[in-house]
């Protein structure tokens, strides 16, 4: 049996965050290692444990974007996802912008929050769905039609970097050199007007590109 996933949860009031931890601990896939209530807190945890996953809500008491971003430099090879109930216009795209790789209403099911810090924890960037349809402007590439199609083949190539796949794992799956990987991929970002990887990742969960399954 694989590892678990170690969850650093950071939320407040108390209860509702141990509720969580409680839900989430009885998953055989998730052990949540270590709990935080505030800005501080999470950053010293975050250093110490150095947990795959950081759930966090940013309006825990000296929070906000700034730890957000702190997070996910204090966790280079972990995931940061935000689970929280401010959904404003803007809101999504800057916290892509600082790194998070998850971003959920803190209105969904708790399996969704499941499945998305198993999902992050594997390298996709998961948007809950009503939450990435309002991606605002910055993100250049929502432009719904006015988007240029991407071809079949660069279709591929992105669901299985929604997959959270690299370049040499896309090559191998699609039986194409690396090269031509990075060459799709670099076309994809021109036409889509993109500037990375999770920009590319986040294009896909917002026009309901499926991620490609794991291989077997």
């Amino acid at each position: 049996m694989p590892e678990p996933i170690r969850v650093l949860l950071v939320d407040s009031p108390t209860l509702v965050r141990r509720c969580l931890a409680a839900v989430l601990g009885r998953r055989r896939r998730l052990a949540i290692v270590a709990e935080a209530g505030s800005g501080p807190e999470a950053l010293a945890g975050s250093r110490s444990i150095r947990p795959d996953v950081v759930l966090v809500d940013p309006q825990v008491p000296e929070g906000g974007l700034q730890l957000v971003a702190e997070l996910c430099a204090e966790t280079p090879t972990g995931a940061v996802v935000v689970l929280t109930a401010e959904t404003r216009e803007g809101t999504v795209a800057r916290v892509l912008e600082h790194g998070a790789r998850g971003y959920l209403d803190k209105h969904c099911d708790v399996e969704d929050v499941a499945r998305c810090i198993e999902r992050v924890h594997a390298g996709e960037v998961v948007i809950a769905q009503n939450l990435a349809r309002s991606l605002p402007g910055d993100f250049s590439a929502f432009r719904g039609s006015d988007s240029p199609a991407v071809s079949r083949r660069e279709l591929e190539v992105l669901q299985l970097v929604a997959g959270g796949r690299t370049n040499q794992a896309i090559a191998h799956e699609l039986f194409i050199t690396e090269h031509t990987v990075k060459s799709h991929l670099a076309k994809m970002l021109g036409k889509l007007g993109l500037n990375n990887r999770v920009q590319l990742a986040t294009y896909a969960a917002q026009h309901g590109v499926s991620p490609a399954p794991p291989q077997a």
